[in-house]
């Protein structure tokens, strides 16, 4: 089911539950995650980040945690290269929950 023109909440088989998607390009990655037989499990932003940037906070949220069969686990974040182009600050609070896994 879809909301307004980008709130996606819909049933996801591998984990047995709704999930919760804010953008179409998250929509698009999570169905990627579904049928990506390497991936056992998953969650819809998993955890909320703060880094310094110039004394100023920036949070960020990440689109999704992932663990694959071999047990590797990641953070993944789905931004246009416009987006990452043009909001640094923004840029450096996504990258820094890459430190938490």
């Amino acid at each position: 089911m879809k909301y307004g023109s980008n709130y996606w909440e819909q049933f996801g088989p591998k984990i047995g539950r709704n999930v919760r998607l804010f953008s179409d390009l998250e929509h698009d990655h999570w169905i990627l995650v579904e049928t990506n037989s390497d991936i056992v499990d998953f969650c819809e932003q998993p955890l909320e980040t703060s880094v310094l940037v110039d004394g100023s906070h920036v949070k960020s949220v990440p689109d999704m945690w992932v663990r694959y069969k071999n047990g590797n686990e990641c953070v993944r974040q789905s931004k246009s290269a416009e987006f990452c182009c043009d909001n640094f600050y923004q840029y450096a609070a996504i990258s820094s929950f890459y430190a938490w896994v």
